[in-house]
């Protein structure tokens, strides 16, 4: 297949090309849930935390530093509610089984 060209350049473009092509062929795209054009948040996600991510979204972008006291802050409590939800979640699950 290569034989015939003699550049590495029209090589490595040709090999890009099929890869690409398998790429789209064989690797399936991942869909995200939306309802109404807003993004689906995950079942075990609370809206308190959910609320805190997007906080921690904000003050994140207000400080562009993350060794600033507030997104540190803000990153403890959004970690510390997303495992309080998901431990939350699991006990209900286990307890519905």
């Amino acid at each position: 297949m290569f034989a015939c060209l003699g550049t590495q350049l029209s090589v490595g473009t040709i090999s890009r090309k099929v890869l690409l092509d398998l790429e789209d062929r064989y690797i399936p795209l991942k869909k995200i849930r939306k309802v109404r054009g807003k993004k689906v948040k995950p079942i075990w996600m609370t809206n308190k935390a959910l609320s805190m991510l997007e906080g921690k979204v904000k003050f994140t972008k207000k400080y562009k530093n993350n060794d600033h006291p507030a997104v540190k802050a803000a990153n403890r409590s959004v970690t510390k509610e997303i495992k309080k939800a998901k431990r939350n979640f699991e006990k209900k699950l286990a307890h519905n089984i």
